[in-house]
């Protein structure tokens, strides 16, 4: 049926444009190079010689005559084709060939000419539309495969080329699934791999045991939770958030805001007894830090590691989201007022006052008198005296992951993404996934364990919130005699106010006095 007909052929010497299809017809009868007489001219200036070969293929087929018989014996069994990478020999093979469409690259076995590859025939002589494959086809070919040394596992290759297609988010609120659902779907758009699953986790701790049973892949979190990830649960950080777009950016300042009317809050013992405003339990900037800092100073001493304790005796009333724990003082969420239904009290991710923006809100709009946040909250009133008056300079948060995740690869996908990342605007709550204020994201370089990331500085001062629990003494970090500091000295003036530049080793031991609107 196709002796004598025009034929289109992905290639030479390609399975489905030349092995199979020939490979058919010679299996058929149809077909048989091997008892064809090629004729050959030879012109010359002078002279024209014609030579007749006489094809026996009976021994190695792959010899020059033999391959020259067998491409005459296709061409007089065709009328015309286009076999790219035939090379015209004979004519008749690259006959429907075009070429790029000016007359160059004509049969050639690249993507130039443009019948080449799968751009281009039935067993029992009938025809059938496309879909009919399974059905209609010349022979079924196995698939393309990866071939390995024998004493290489098949599966170890397998997982290996598998396990890096899609990634896996851990979100923590309904908000974060719906942004993280369309920053998959717009990294999809856009071809980039690996893509995004989101998985959805009932708190940061539940997302990192997630990892430790490989059923999540990647989550953002803040240094005292970076802490725990990578010394509990092994994580590593593969970006940081830049709220600057630089390296340098990768930092923030932890600070203490007080409202503008409290002018005689102007040291850290003046905090004893007021009431108090945190991002939440364990969170950096609302409670590691500031935490850590007054036991360092030598204000309270909890007893037998009894911090959240020793934080409401301090304190006259906070909101502390996420210290509604069993034991935990009452006083730690006396502040908190739950979602807009008032349900969820001190519920971390779902009450008000939780994170950056609800502990300012709880200083703004609340009875809170301090507010303990990072310096680009509360954009609306001019922060000038972060940099030298501060808690602690703090490493940026970061994505964290399973060790043994591609973070080349992870990297490159947060790098290339065309996505409203850090906007929150569209979607129930604020900073989802990554903080709003963030800027864009920076490489790790050599901050590549939980420890580098967080830096020598922060690692000293989230000692003072660890504690041997068996422990039956008064447990306090103060170092002996601290140098008075000119943002807490008794004579002092308010920081902000102050020309004053501190030593740099003391930013961790000041407290910023932020003036806001009341």
């Amino acid at each position: 049926m196709l002796k004598g007909r025009k034929t289109c052929h992905t290639g030479k010497g390609r399975t489905a444009g030349w092995n199979m299809p020939l490979g058919y017809p010679i299996d058929q009868g149809k077909m048989s190079p091997r008892a064809v007489t090629s004729h050959r001219v030879e012109r010359t200036k002078t002279h024209t010689h014609t030579h007749t070969l006489h094809c026996r293929c009976s021994g190695n087929q792959n010899n020059k005559l033999c391959v020259m018989c067998f491409l005459q014996g296709v061409a007089d069994f065709f009328n015309a084709s286009c076999i790219p990478g035939s090379q015209g020999d004979p004519l008749s093979l690259c006959q429907l060939c075009k070429g790029n469409g000016a007359g160059q690259f004509i049969c050639d076995k690249t993507e130039n000419e443009r019948y080449y590859a799968y751009n281009g025939a039935f067993r029992d002589g009938t025809r059938a539309p496309v879909r009919e494959h399974h059905r209609c086809h010349l022979v079924r070919v196995p698939a393309r495969g990866i071939v390995v040394k024998s004493d290489i596992s098949g599966t170890a290759v397998y997982d290996m080329l598998t396990e890096g297609l899609f990634l896996r988010w851990c979100v923590l609120s309904s908000g974060e699934q719906q942004k993280c659902a369309d920053m998959s779907e717009a990294f999809s758009a856009k071809s980039l791999l690996p893509s995004i699953q989101c998985v959805m986790g009932s708190s940061v701790e539940n997302c990192m045991k997630k990892f430790q049973n490989k059923e999540g892949d990647a989550i953002t979190l803040d240094g005292g939770y970076i802490y725990t990830a990578g010394k509990t649960y092994g994580l590593v950080p593969v970006a940081g958030e830049s709220y600057t777009g630089d390296s340098d950016g990768s930092i923030y300042y932890a600070v203490a805001v007080v409202k503008k009317s409290n002018r005689d809050i102007t040291k850290l013992e003046d905090l004893r007894g007021l009431s108090s405003c945190h991002t939440g339990y364990g969170r950096t900037a609302g409670w590691n830090i500031p935490i850590g800092l007054l036991i360092e100073k030598g204000l309270f001493r909890p007893a037998q590691c009894q911090i959240p304790q020793a934080a409401g005796v301090f304190f006259k009333n906070s909101c502390v989201p996420g210290a509604n724990l069993p034991g935990f003082p009452d006083n730690l969420c006396g502040l908190c007022v739950g979602d807009s239904s008032g349900q969820n009290k001190c519920e971390k991710g779902k009450d008000l006052f939780d994170g950056y923006d609800g502990a300012f809100r709880c200083l703004a709009k609340g009875d809170g008198e301090v507010a303990f946040i990072k310096h680009t909250t509360g954009s609306r009133v001019e922060v000038t005296q972060y940099g030298h008056c501060n808690l602690a300079r703090v490493p940026s948060h970061a994505v964290m992951v399973r060790p043994d995740t591609n973070i080349y690869a992870l990297y490159g996908l947060l790098d290339k993404a065309q996505f409203k990342m850090f906007d929150s605007s569209e979607y129930q709550g604020s900073d989802l996934i990554f903080k709003d204020s963030t800027v864009s994201m920076i490489r790790v370089a050599e901050r590549k364990t939980y420890d580098q990331w967080l830096g020598q500085g922060y690692m000293d001062s989230f000692t003072n919130m660890e504690c041997n629990s068996s422990s039956k003494e008064d447990l306090s970090f103060p170092k002996p005699n601290p140098k008075p500091h000119p943002c807490s000295s008794p004579n002092s003036n308010p920081c902000p106010s102050s020309n004053v530049s501190p030593s740099p080793t003391l930013n961790i031991s000041t407290l910023a006095t932020v003036p806001v609107a009341t």
